[in-house]
């Protein structure tokens, strides 16, 4: 993939992320997984702080633009944060084409599981 083409296929994620934000992290994975040479370990690594980055920003505008509801944010952020420590520490153990092709899976699968009770 071309420099041009993963710069305006991340800035189109990055707009999608900042209002939605569902699927985001699988979205820029793709790229990068397309776009670098790299483990699934280091752009999964690069994934992160890409997501943090937009995720700040978006909160930022929100935190200005609408109410929200602390408590809620709060068990968020307990989450992402257990979740930010452990995640890394498994990812460097399991091999790339292994998380490759499993994650691929695994959101093909929920995907399929969720188009299925929403219609």
């Amino acid at each position: 993939m071309g420099k041009a083409l993963t710069a305006i296929a991340l800035t189109v994620v990055g707009m999608y992320l900042g209002y939605f934000g569902a699927g985001g992290g699988i979205l820029i994975m793709a790229i990068l997984l397309r776009a670098l040479n790299e483990s699934y370990a280091v752009d999964n690594a690069i994934r992160n702080v890409m997501s943090l980055v937009m995720n700040w920003i978006s909160a930022i505008i929100f935190i200005f633009t609408i109410q929200i509801n602390w408590s809620v944010l709060i068990t968020l952020t307990i989450g992402l944060i257990i979740g930010g420590y452990i995640g890394p520490a498994i990812v460097r153990h399991i091999p790339s084409n292994i998380m490759k092709y499993g994650v691929g899976i695994l959101a093909i699968l929920l995907a399929i599981y969720l188009g299925i009770k929403t219609y």
